[in-house]
């Protein structure tokens, strides 16, 4: 084949990849929420919250099996429901179950900047408590895995929150607001064993000499309780 001939083909690659590439872009977009849970106690409602950060990537199908769009959460931390003399538990991030949820529900490809949604129950994150706050190893679920109809446990967290603390407690609600509030980072203030904790790999509820092995049997990683 000419020299000329291939110079001509390369051409055309090049500018249809260009083409195709302009034409559908790689393309990152974020939105910052709150996330907000309210508890009815017999002391009264109690309300904690947690800034979050949720990431959409969008990349472009210019060749077979490429492209398709991911949901994240990029930062942001468990949300603490400090129910005083009955004890604490933790809301923690989501993943990409949360992000998407974000996205479908307060996308900015809507025009109506700080919207807010409650969730559904089948988007309630996973719920956690320690019976020791100073020892990581007795982290426990407090979130229902055996519902078939909810994947992963997700949405019976109402029943074991009452399961746990007793029948005077009730989950009221989970939402999610856009907001341009700065996060505040308050996990370490209860548990004061994660920042170092976090550096190792492996479940909070294995031991560092076995970060691979959970003894509890919650699986729960640093990333779900901080990012």
């Amino acid at each position: 084949m000419k020299k000329w001939m291939v110079f001509a083909i390369v051409s055309c690659l090049c500018v249809s990849v260009t083409c195709c590439a302009r034409a559908v872009s790689f393309s990152d977009e974020t939105i910052r929420y709150k996330m907000i849970v309210e508890v009815d106690t017999p002391e009264g409602i109690k309300t904690a919250s947690a800034v979050r950060e949720a990431t959409r990537h969008r990349e472009p199908s210019i060749l077979p099996e490429q492209g398709g769009t991911t949901y994240n959460i990029t930062k942001g931390e468990a949300v603490v429901v400090d129910l005083k003399r009955s004890g604490i538990f933790f809301v923690l991030l989501g993943g990409e179950r949360e992000a998407k949820a974000v996205f479908q529900s307060l996308s900015r490809d809507k025009k109506q900047p700080h919207q807010s949604i409650k969730l559904s129950l089948p988007d309630y994150p996973r719920f956690i408590r320690f019976q020791d706050l100073n020892n990581p190893s007795t982290i426990e679920s407090i979130s229902h895995h055996n519902n078939k109809n909810m994947p992963n446990g997700y949405g019976g967290n109402a029943l074991a929150l009452q399961s746990v603390f007793g029948s005077d407690f009730s989950l009221l609600s989970i939402s999610i607001h856009e907001t341009d509030e700065s996060d505040k980072s308050v996990v370490a203030t209860y548990l004061p064993w994660f920042t170092e904790r976090a550096l190792l790999p492996g479940a909070i509820g294995g031991t560092p000499e076995t970060p691979f092995k959970d003894p509890t049997n919650t699986w729960v990683t640093a990333a779900e309780i901080k990012k």
